[in-house]
């Protein structure tokens, strides 16, 4: 029985090549692999994969709203979902499989593509996401990072 990854997302799925390479070395490597993103409004049909997509609709394209309503589909679907590991992109998409890891003792790996908090432009949102950063981030275990400079920051 091969052991099952869930790996969420908020960007486009379709042009994330990152997220993609990483579900197919999962997926090589022997793991079934779900990969869960955010449907947009020029949302692309994918290539056939080796391994299973669900895109949440939503009814807004960006803002708090967007996120709200994003993180709380991925929280309720996680929340009866079984997995041996779950895989979050992103600060965007850490809360809800922090809670549910924590929840059901699942193993959670943080992949932080960028350093987060300084590509939010608004001060207000900024402020909001390196509170939750903050909480967060001494509470993980397993991290990675694109480079040894945000290795650093961290």
């Amino acid at each position: 029985m091969s052991k099952k990854i869930i790996v969420s997302v908020i960007s486009n799925i379709v042009t994330d090549q990152r997220v993609q390479k990483e579900c197919n070395t999962f997926h090589k490597m022997g793991y079934e692999v779900l990969l869960i993103g955010r449907k947009s409004k020029n949302t692309f049909l994918l290539k056939e994969l080796d391994y299973k997509v669900i895109r949440f609709a939503n009814l807004f394209r960006r803002g708090p709203l967007m996120y709200f309503v994003f993180n709380t589909q991925l929280f309720f679907y996680l929340l009866f979902k079984n997995a041996d590991v779950l895989w979050a992109n992103d600060l965007d998409t850490l809360l809800p499989n922090f809670i549910i890891s924590r929840l059901k003792n699942i193993k959670l790996v943080y992949d932080s593509h960028e350093y987060f908090t300084l590509s939010v432009y608004k001060k207000t949102s900024r402020k909001i996401w390196e509170k939750l950063e903050n909480f967060l981030f001494p509470r993980l275990k397993n991290i990675i990072t694109v480079n040894n400079s945000i290795k650093k920051v961290y």
